[in-house]
């Protein structure tokens, strides 16, 4: 009898993958949800279906593609709007929206300013494209989703944790996904990582566990609001959107959601695609899916050719486990998924 999700996900906490976590799957009118496991081990809070964790990457499609999308349909820019016509400050006169959103716009995957004193991210991104850029080759960069979070909160007139609310957490009734959770004293977040030096130092020697604020150290160096990162959020909240996605509703109700998600190569805009015999997706789900895995223990995909979604959420980074035992358990949730929604 082949494992259902909860036995998958039951089986991450009892192998040390993960110490809890939540999960939803469904279609575009059915969703379930479920939770296992605790915060941080045996003796923390137990994990509720209510539960946000650190979205990590998800924050690209979730939020940063998706308000590119809207303001797309509004007219305010296109795919092929070059960067520097809306930032003028930006030197390579063609990185284009279009190669933000697909990763082959030359930018290199990230930058580690962790040891740097008062670090200007901005400014180390621009020095890196100063030079040229040449576009071509997918290489997967954050650098480039805080591009586009600049283009974004230049074009809607605000920040991103704010368009976000606007344009996509509202018309969806999304409740607990937003951007700095530690801002608000009713939201509770598994922790992550112990504080590291350079983080704590930046934290007036805070010491313990770093909980309910942002991982990913240039996200966490841009105040928790940024275009690769900074997301939190709850696995309902996330079925809530996939949802959104299948349908083409709410912020998504566009002629053009569509196209947008097709595959240019081995990416789509700002999302992920099935890469066989490699991917989080699984063995099962068609070439039409979309999704995105976070390096906190997240990961969501959509099929759209049979209409199914799985999230899955964990904040698995505070275990540090083996990252390839990882991937196979997202995968085999999306199959176990598959398998009993079909």
């Amino acid at each position: 009898m082949s494992k259902t999700p909860v036995d998958v996900v039951e089986n991450g906490v009892s192998t040390g993958l993960f110490p809890g976590a939540t999960w939803a799957y469904g279609t575009a009118r059915t969703l379930i949800v479920g939770a296992t496991g605790t915060f941080a081990g045996p003796d923390s809070r137990a994990v509720e279906v209510d539960t946000p964790y650190d979205l990590a990457s998800l924050t690209k499609p979730m939020a940063t593609s998706s308000v590119a999308f809207v303001l797309a349909s509004q007219g305010a820019l296109s795919s092929e709007t070059y960067v520097s016509e809306v930032l003028p400050e930006w030197p390579d006169r063609g990185t284009t929206v279009a190669g933000l959103l697909l990763h082959n716009s030359g930018l290199p995957a990230y930058l580690d300013l962790t040891e740097v004193g008062n670090p200007d991210v901005w400014q180390a991104i621009r020095a890196v494209a100063a030079p040229g850029l040449v576009p071509g080759p997918t290489v997967y960069s954050c650098l480039g989703f805080i591009v586009l979070q600049r283009i974004l909160e230049r074009v809607g007139g605000a920040g991103l944790d704010t368009l976000f609310e606007n344009l996509v957490a509202e018309p969806l009734s999304l409740t607990s996904t937003r951007f700095r959770p530690e801002l608000r004293s009713d939201i509770t977040v598994p922790p992550t990582t112990q504080i590291e030096p350079w983080r704590a130092r930046m934290m007036d020697g805070k010491e313990g566990l770093l909980q309910g604020i942002v991982h990913d150290p240039l996200a966490f160096l841009l105040g928790g609001v940024s275009g690769n990162a900074g997301l939190f959020g709850t696995a309902q909240d996330l079925g809530l959107i996939a949802q959104a996605v299948l349908t083409g509703s709410g912020p998504f109700d566009h002629q053009d959601w569509s196209a947008w998600l097709e595959p240019r190569g081995d990416r789509a805009m700002g999302w992920d695609v099935p890469t066989p015999g490699a991917t989080s997706a699984g063995t099962t789900m068609s070439s039409r899916s979309v999704g995105h895995t976070g390096f906190t223990g997240t990961s969501l995909w959509i099929d759209r050719e049979v209409g199914v979604f799985a999230v899955l959420l964990t904040n698995a980074v505070y275990l540090s486990p083996d990252r390839l035992a990882l991937r196979l358990i997202r995968s085999e949730f999306a199959d176990s998924v598959l398998a009993e929604a079909l």
